[in-house]
């Protein structure tokens, strides 16, 4: 393990390996809930100030930022950004069966 930190709030924790691999884990139940990908190893992982995003660098020499939130989160995030509605098979898509 290169990095361990906690989230702002306390509710996650992010982890950087050697396994070319950054996760996200929920600090109360020890569940893996993301896995970020980079070519090599994961130096370093850092949280945004608001927890929203997790900020990874690695032995690649790439340094990336990653959406770190619930699905509602996702949602809004995805809303703010669209210039127009998604078709129903778009939404189909991407978002499978979230309402």
């Amino acid at each position: 393990m290169n990095n361990v930190v906690f989230s702002p709030d306390g509710k996650y924790i992010a982890t950087a390996s050697n396994d070319k691999t950054a996760c996200v884990w929920d600090a109360y139940t020890g569940k893996q809930i993301l896995v970020l990908n980079h070519y090599d190893w994961v130096n370093n992982v850092v949280f945004s100030p608001d927890g929203k995003y997790v900020a990874t660098a690695s032995a690649d020499n790439i340094a990336r930022l990653w959406i770190c939130s619930n699905t509602d989160d996702l949602i809004n995030e995805a809303s703010n950004r669209f210039t127009q509605n998604l078709t129903p098979e778009e939404w189909k898509k991407y978002m499978g069966d979230e309402p």
